[in-house]
């Protein structure tokens, strides 16, 4: 995404989720996951702690839509994160970075803006993130794009047992 916003710079860039997520469902429901899945559900664990943050109150498929919100959160922050080039277009006013939710039963898109803390997050350095009393400090691998990617790597389906279908 840097690479190609230094190159052929887009106006708008939309991160976007969608309704009835069976990962997040998965990931609100606490359900257990197999070794391949559990990286997963681990990297939709704070997506899902922001929802219940957010509206203790919340359960069952109001909590689950609030986690997929929170989730499409996290993907901008983690995006922030990791491009110096789109933090510097952002700042600099040349892109805009929304986020959204697609129902996937009649196609409607629920926009729900910029990240709400979006200031602060293009203004950090690379890899920053604020610890307890706003300190920075460092990330831990498991909260970077390079986890994350180590992650969905060991995440492989074995085409025996899971064959791709087409109805």
């Amino acid at each position: 995404l840097g690479l190609g916003q230094r190159n052929e710079p887009a106006r708008l860039l939309v991160v976007a989720g969608h309704s009835r997520c069976g990962a997040v469902t998965a990931a609100v429901q606490g359900a257990a996951a197999s070794e391949a899945l559990r990286p997963l559900l681990d990297a939709l664990r704070p997506a899902v702690e922001a929802a219940r943050r957010e509206d203790p109150a919340l359960s069952g498929d109001d909590l689950i839509s609030k986690a997929i919100e929170a989730n499409v959160r996290h993907g901008i922050a983690r995006l922030f994160d990791a491009s110096t080039a789109l933090r510097e277009a952002v700042q600099a006013g040349n892109l805009k970075v929304v986020g959204a939710v697609v129902d996937i039963l009649d196609q409607r898109v629920t926009w729900l803006g910029p990240h709400p803390e979006e200031t602060e997050l293009v203004a950090k350095r690379r890899g920053e993130e604020r610890g307890k009393g706003g300190a920075l400090r460092e990330p831990s691998e498991a909260n970077t794009w390079t986890g994350l990617v180590k992650r969905l790597e060991a995440f492989t389906c074995d085409r025996a047992k899971f064959p791709a279908t087409v109805d």
